[in-house]
Parts: C-alpha cells; sequence; structure tokens
C-alpha cells in the first residue's frame, strides 16, 4: 500500500524476535506476533473492522484450555513480558503482551 504524498508511510508493527532460551511454545510466539501484528499496525496495511474479528476469535479458542493448560499460557506471557520490559520493547509491545490474557476474556476474574 503506498502513502499519500506527504503522509507517513504505514506502520507494521510486529513482535521481536524471541530467544530460544525463553524455551516460548513456538505456536504461543507465532499467534502473538499475527495478533501483535493485526491488532498495532497502521489501518492502511489491514481492514480495521476485519482485523478486529479476526482477533476477537483467539478468546473463544483459549478458553478451550484447561487450569493448567492455562496456567502455563499465563507463564509463559510473563515471561515473554519480563523479556520485553528487559530488552526496552516500545511500550505497545510490552503492554499487549502483558494484557493479552484479559483482552482475549481470560484475565483474573473481578473480586466481589
Amino acid at each position: 500500500m503506498k502513502s499519500r504524498p506527504g503522509e507517513p508511510p504505514p506502520k507494521a508493527v510486529h513482535m521481536p524476535t524471541l530467544p530460544d532460551e525463553l524455551d516460548i511454545d513456538p505456536l504461543l510466539a507465532g499467534m502473538l506476533h499475527l495478533a501483535m501484528y493485526l491488532d498495532l499496525s497502521d489501518d492502511r496495511l489491514n481492514e480495521p473492522d476485519a482485523a478486529c474479528r479476526a482477533l476477537e476469535k483467539l478468546g473463544p479458542y483459549l478458553a478451550r484450555f484447561d487450569d493448567d493448560e492455562l496456567a502455563e499460557l499465563s507463564a509463559q506471557l510473563q515471561k515473554i513480558a519480563a523479556h520485553a520490559k528487559q530488552s526496552r520493547w516500545p511500550v505497545e509491545r510490552r503492554e499487549f503482551v502483558e494484557e493479552f490474557l484479559d483482552n482475549c476474556g481470560l484475565g483474573a476474574e473481578p473480586e466481589e
């Protein structure tokens, strides 16, 4: 997609490559990379409503995990978030990882 004259080029947001030492499930890493691209990239690269609808499909699939699987997913996301902070990822990318489960509807239950 080309920019109009005087307009900056569209910004594609990619998650930095995760080092092997983090021992992150490759499916999780790939899913996060695609989700981050769809959610944070310039709207001129993706049709925003279609990207949103695609992202909304993640929660119901992740909700199929049992408690142990969700705990492991959460632990891996915490490792990625700690790595992101240490590696000084841009704030929007760090927050994307930190808030991923909440945004998928799988965050902590509110206290009553």
